[in-house]
């Protein structure tokens, strides 16, 4: 099918194959950057936010454990320091609370625990408890662990429900910040849940995601339109560049008809022009040679049926060639002037 395909639409084609390709090999590239940078962001909001509530879950224990020490120093009574925290709130609905277990091997017992106090004093050993630090370990061993690791403090993340007005909600992620109270080897923790982390995150994926959406839109109409134009304007120049073509090709078919008269009109001075005006030439050159040749085989076919005039119906008397030579004779008796048809005509005594 292409090669029935006239010039001007094969450069349009091919540039237009060439305009589509760049402009998704450069959409593409452009949408990855912009995923790549957005992802980026979104990671490095998220550790930013995370650093915020670690940094504030920080500030509160610091605040609890120096009123632990504070109450201990002064009244030497663990009750008493314990006691001076079982109140102790803090947050916009009054939710957060700081807790107190020991340092026990295996597992560590609640010194107090303001919310559940029937866990106080209990060694918390119940699989329920096996939520911490993304592998199953116990949560209270962790804040003990963590503390002996890293110099008497640390922040370990876990899974649990959360309250909610209609009851608890499944497990939600939660992280706190434990710190170890040597005089009485307490630990004591406070912690925060951190799905508000994650609800901040998709909002900001979705708005990124919808301007990337955006953004496609705006590089495919805008490539559309550059597409359009281009090719409107290569049309134009492939009909400019064409035409002579086509009159060249035009003007052969001619010559080779026989239409030795035939004109080529191109006139410009590039590769086309040289080829038109060879084109004209070599027909310029073949147009005395073939009425010569003409004039001879009349001559000679006069020479041939010296009757006074030529034969028309009798097939046999003469060759597919003679034939053709009689015709050709014939249309140039027509086509001369009467002061040049002797030259067709059998000579006096001839």
């Amino acid at each position: 099918m292409g090669n029935n395909l006239k010039l001007r639409w094969k450069i349009l084609l091919c540039t237009l194959a060439v305009i589509v390709a760049v402009t998704l090999l450069i959409t593409t590239a452009t949408v990855a950057n912009i995923r790549y940078n957005a992802d980026q962001e979104i990671n490095a909001f998220r550790q930013a936010e995370l650093e915020r509530n670690k940094a504030a879950l920080k500030n509160l224990v610091d605040v609890a454990y120096a009123e632990v020490a504070s109450t201990y120093e002064n009244s030497r009574d663990p009750q008493q320091a314990a006691a001076s925290l079982e109140k102790l709130r803090y947050g916009d609905d009054g939710s957060g609370y700081f807790w107190i277990n020991d340092t026990g091997k295996p597992f560590p017992r609640v010194v107090m625990h303001p919310t559940v106090p029937a866990l106080d004093g209990k060694v918390m050993d119940n699989p329920k408890f096996n939520c911490a630090l993304g592998k199953k370990e116990n949560l209270f061993k962790a804040f003990v662990d963590v503390c002996e690791a890293n110099g008497g403090e640390g922040y370990v993340d876990y899974l649990w429900p959360k309250p909610t007005k209609n009851g608890l909600s499944a497990e939600q992620p939660k992280l706190s910040y434990v710190r170890y109270y040597k005089p009485l080897n307490w630990i004591i923790g406070t912690g925060a849940y951190i799905d508000n982390i994650d609800e901040a995150v998709a909002l900001k994926t979705a708005a990124t995601n919808a301007e990337i959406h955006s953004l496609i839109s705006r590089i495919l109409l805008s490539s559309l339109a550059v597409l359009l134009l281009s090719m409107a304007g290569l049309y134009l120049v492939a009909k400019k560049f064409c035409n002579p073509i086509e009159k060249c090709a035009v003007f052969a078919d001619e010559i080779g008809g026989g239409r030795l008269d035939a004109q080529l009109n191109v006139t410009t001075n590039d590769e086309v022009g040289q080829l038109a005006s060879s084109l004209q030439s070599m027909g310029g050159a073949h147009q005395p040679d073939h009425a010569g040749n003409i004039g001879r085989r009349c001559r000679s076919l006069q020479r041939r049926f010296p009757a006074g005039r030529l034969p028309g119906g009798d097939v046999g008397l003469a060759g597919g060639n003679e034939r053709h030579d009689q015709a050709e004779c014939r249309q140039r008796r027509v086509r001369q002037p009467a002061d040049r048809r002797h030259q067709c005509r059998r000579r006096p005594g001839g």
